[in-house]
């Protein structure tokens, strides 16, 4: 189980966020073309991953920042969504794996671009196959 430092969690949120404002960061739409036609299992596939992106949509769309007691702004799920039982609580699974996928992005552009940062305790490096 890999626990993230608070003040990554942080600056993710806070990248994220800034992503979605300035968008830089979309989630795919369907297709607007009426004809589209696959096969019955490209279509039921299709309409799984619409789904899954609604659902990480609805989840981003969710998340609160409040300042904790350290200074850290924490973000998390609202308190009367939070305290719902098991069967009918809100996750942010697809939120989280969204916030991995743009701190990826932002790694891998900045590699690219030869503008990282070298205050990290790591220096990322892109390895190809």
């Amino acid at each position: 189980m890999v626990v993230f430092d608070p003040q990554w969690i942080e600056q993710s949120n806070i990248h994220m966020k800034s992503m979605l404002d300035h968008k830089r960061m979309w989630y795919a739409a369907p297709p607007n073309d009426a004809s589209y036609r696959g096969t019955e299992e490209q279509v039921d596939g299709f309409d799984d991953a619409q789904e899954f992106i609604e659902m990480a949509k609805m989840q981003a769309s969710m998340i609160i920042g409040e300042q904790n007691s350290k200074g850290l702004t924490s973000f998390k799920m609202p308190e009367s969504l939070a305290q719902l039982k098991k069967k009918e609580r809100v996750r942010k699974d697809l939120y989280s794996a969204s916030l991995l996928l743009a701190w990826a992005a932002k790694e891998y552009f900045e590699i690219l671009s030869g503008n990282m940062k070298r205050n990290q305790t790591y220096t990322p490096v892109f390895v190809t196959a």
